[in-house]
């Protein structure tokens, strides 16, 4: 009964990620071994057992349930009864890979084959091998052996596999500590402030309340962490401290870091390299079980279509699981941040070189982030379209809504960061009909107002993104969602209210990202006619030069320090400087209108002459250094980037320099 199965479902498979469960089927097997073992010694001539013996049917199935019991909760193809179709499972998830669960069935079809004739020659239930020769001859004819060393040597080598896999799976890869955690902080004098906040821990109500068990796991990797060489330095070991503290109500993490020492190296790179990770990680401690995640076949970059395709048909396989549930949009809410969330950290993983060859550029992050928000967009939207359909009784897949949502700023331009906000505008379709209608107005205003919900509201999971809408026509004044007409008509400027110069400038980023790919494609025409429109050159270079100027007042920098955005010869000036030659002469140059990035436009601007090619070049390059220097403070933490005089590299410098000789080219006179 479905009643019976939920109810069994919320005992046997956790929400979060179970490794405290290793242990315990560990020791289960242990028992299980023992038993074994006695009744060979009791019974010599049923010592050969092909179930329960090493290497075994057993092993095999306690290695898929190890995966059920860890991941159940959240992967609901892995609750099946049938242990070859959670083998198939764990390749699907990129749990194992390919060979090794090839070889798992293998042996598992090998040992079940084996089991049948056995019972078959005995008439009973019985798992051994014969010692008579001649019987073992008849079983190795049976399984299609002509000699018995023959079969010996399949069965043998079945046996060393499974037990291998067992091992890696179940078996501790640090060794256990003979000295005690007190023993070794007393002659590590050269740590005393991580032995007070250590002290300290041990003395939090917490740590008090905690059992046994887990403070047995705690003294483990630290002792794990002191013995590591080089030396740990004891400002990472007092981030360690912070990161155990966070996770202490969650003793699977604990079990996991004990368990695998290799994802315990992982977490001390990320304390290690950045700030900002150490802290996405504390406070999303669930994403632990990335460190131990096998490589994937591909990544984004090797097969982006690929693996983004996937990574929606998972999404939306997970959300339809979660929303048949109680509670479902939460759910759903808390799934759309949890796969989020581990998104993000892998690309923090990658972006740092922790379980990669390498370390990942910076435009390869923005690429991801950015495809990753375009999807969660749309399949939001889907959601909430679906459920405002069903409400009405009606029946109008969301591909033909009419309905499209308009990427601005760092997503528009696919240069999104961690934490950027995302800048949206919504459009909608009225051009079928003479007039759109107030019902039509409200109801996609009320398709806006939802995803802005789904994706701002804070939950048990935290939260998606921070959205602002006021880039949308007339700014905050202006109607959340606009009709086709209204957006292509202020745009144009045509009417009364009309965009300014800076809102086309904003337009030269802009793109559709998620929605109803028929107004998508309008969008993308009207946004190519007003950047082609002609300006006069001499007055735009005045209002973006006004603009530029009040954007630099806004954000004042009185210290000596360089703002790699805002100051002069920084990004801002870059990006500026772009948006005034694609708005003078993309009616000159149509290929101008591209939103391929700024660096791929300075090529473009180049190549029909605007600019010194030498020059783009050297912006080009100014461009991806202050991008990467940026980035790099971010991960330390820093909330703006700035760069203390006698920390500015040559290649800072020399970015600089050329950024200023290029906007003295370009929007003279020079400031």
């Amino acid at each position: 009964p479905p009643s019976l199965n939920s109810l069994v479902r919320s005992f046997v498979y956790r929400r979060y990620l179970d490794y405290g469960i290793i242990d315990s089927i560990r020791k289960l097997h242990s028992q299980i071994r023992h038993e074994a073992n006695l009744r060979s010694h009791q019974f010599p001539d049923r010592s050969a057992d092909v179930k329960l013996g090493k290497g075994g049917i057993r092993e095999i199935e306690f290695l898929a349930q190890m995966f059920q019991l860890i991941r159940g909760g959240q992967e609901p193809i892995l609750r099946s009864r049938s242990t070859l179709e959670v083998l198939n499972n764990l390749v699907t998830l990129k749990l194992m890979d390919d060979a090794s669960v090839l070889s798992l069935q293998e042996a598992y079809y090998f040992f079940r084959k084996l089991e049948h004739r056995l019972q078959w020659r005995s008439d009973a239930q019985i798992h051994y091998l014969p010692t008579d020769p001649a019987a073992i001859l008849r079983v190795s004819n049976s399984m299609g052996f002509e000699h018995a060393s023959e079969f010996h040597h399949h069965l043998l080598a079945h046996q060393e596999f499974v037990a291998n896999a067992f091992a890696q799976a179940f078996v501790l890869d640090g060794q256990s500590h003979g000295s005690s955690l007190k023993a070794e902080l007393g002659h590590l004098s050269m740590y005393p402030e991580f032995s007070k906040r250590l002290e300290a821990m041990q003395q939090t109500k917490r740590y008090v309340l905690a059992t046994e068990v887990t403070k047995e796991n705690i003294e483990c990797i630290l002792l794990y962490i002191l013995d590591r060489q080089p030396p740990v330095a004891e400002k990472t070991l007092l981030k360690v401290i912070n990161f155990l503290e966070s996770i202490f109500r969650r003793s699977s993490y604990i079990s996991l870091l004990k368990e695998y020492p290799k994802a315990l190296d992982r977490v001390i790179h990320l304390l290690e390299s950045s700030a900002w990770g150490a802290d996405y990680v504390i406070a999303h401690s669930h994403l632990l079980d990335e460190l131990i995640q096998t490589q994937t076949e591909y990544t984004p970059e090797q097969d982006p279509n690929q693996y983004w395709s996937e990574w929606a048909k998972h999404l939306r396989l997970k959300l339809d699981e979660v929303s048949q549930e109680d509670g479902g949009q939460e759910l759903m809410w808390n799934l759309l941040r949890d796969m989020h969330h581990a998104e993000i950290f892998r690309t923090l993983l990658a972006d740092l070189g922790i379980g990669a060859q390498g370390r990942l550029a910076v435009e390869l992050i923005s690429d991801r982030l950015s495809c990753m928000a375009d999807i969660i967009i749309q399949e939001s939207l889907t959601r909430i379209w679906q459920s405002m359909m069903q409400s009405k009784h009606l029946e109008i897949d969301f591909t033909q809504s009419g309905f499209g949502v308009i990427a601005y700023g760092k997503l528009g331009g696919k240069e999104l960061g961690y934490g950027s906000d995302l800048d949206l505008v919504f459009i909608f379709d009225d051009t079928q009909v003479q007039k759109p209608s107030h019902e039509m107005v409200e109801l996609f205003m009320t398709l806006a107002r939802r995803l802005i919900s789904w994706l701002t509201t804070a939950t048990s999971s935290g939260v998606l993104f921070d959205i602002d809408t006021r880039l949308r026509p007339n700014g905050v004044a202006g109607l959340m969602v606009s009709s086709l007409s209204a957006y292509e008509a202020y745009q144009r400027r045509e009417g009364v209210n009309t965009a300014w110069v800076w809102e086309h400038q904003a337009l030269t980023r802009a793109r559709f990202c998620a929605g109803d790919h028929r107004i998508g494609k309008r969008f993308e025409e009207i946004r190519s006619e007003v950047l082609s429109l002609y300006r006069d050159p001499k007055s735009l270079r005045q209002e973006i030069l006004a603009m530029r100027e009040k954007l630099h007042a806004g954000h004042p920098n009185r210290s000596d320090h360089f703002d790699l955005k805002h100051d002069s010869g920084g990004m801002v000036d870059i990006e500026f400087m772009t948006q005034y030659l694609v708005l003078a002469w993309a009616y000159r140059y149509p290929s101008l209108v591209a939103n391929v990035g700024n660096i791929a436009l300075l090529g473009m601007a180049a190549r029909v002459g605007l600019i010194d090619v030498s020059l783009s070049d050297r912006v080009a390059q100014a461009y991806r250094d202050l991008r990467k220097r940026q980035h790099e403070l971010r991960l330390e933490g820093k909330q703006i980037a700035r760069v203390e005089p006698n920390e500015i590299t040559e290649s800072i410098q020399l970015a600089r320099d050329a950024v200023r000789e290029f906007w003295q080219e370009v929007m003279q006179p020079a400031r």
